[in-house]
């Protein structure tokens, strides 16, 4: 009998951040915030939530910042969801 497991990763765009200037590309865009949660799978199904992270990405350049899940809060408040 074979059990297969491991981790998968999934993205989705939360939020609309403001114009805000890249500190990689020195370019002023609207940047996005992404939720990527990391999950425990078995037989290629996501089961279990093992961490949730959220960046900020700017569009031009695709350099990320990590923020906390406060900060990404405030985001999704102000702006709509989409998904990815």
């Amino acid at each position: 009998m074979f059990v297969i497991f491991g981790t998968k990763s999934t993205q989705k765009i939360v939020a609309q951040e403001g114009k805000i200037r890249c500190g990689r590309c020195n370019n002023i865009s609207n940047w996005i915030v992404i939720k990527v949660t990391n999950w425990f799978s078995l037989f290629f199904i996501p089961i279990i939530p093992l961490s949730v992270r959220y960046y900020e990405q700017c569009p031009i350049c695709r350099g990320l910042t990590q923020i906390t899940k406060e900060e990404a809060a405030t985001y999704i408040l102000k702006g709509e969801t989409q998904d990815v």
